[in-house]
């Protein structure tokens, strides 16, 4: 049985439902998200991929923001990658914001 292809617009409803609606994702302050990660590097001489397996994460909470990267690795320990930083509003969003 073949189904009709979903439009951006109703794929974009349907998520936004699947997330109590559109009043729900509005009050959402805080959003988390969490997947799998993989650095592949490519050997120079004999194309072999080497790959290390680990977490990413990304998370908003109030105007900030953070975002890792955790790789498994007892060989490489240092090998991971974390960042915070605070969203800065553009001066239209500010002057919008004063109004």
């Amino acid at each position: 049985m073949s189904h009709p292809k979903l439009t951006l617009d109703e794929i974009v409803q349907k998520h936004v439902e699947s997330l109590g609606g559109q009043q729900a994702v509005a009050a959402a302050k805080t959003r988390v998200l969490i997947g799998a990660a993989r650095l592949s590097k490519l050997g120079e001489s004999d194309k072999t991929v080497s790959k290390l397996p680990g977490t990413a994460q990304f998370a908003t909470s109030n105007g900030r923001l953070l975002f890792a990267i955790l790789y498994q690795s007892q060989a490489f320990p240092f090998e991971n990658l974390l960042s915070t930083a605070i969203q800065f509003l553009s001066e239209s969003q500010l002057a919008f914001q004063r109004n």
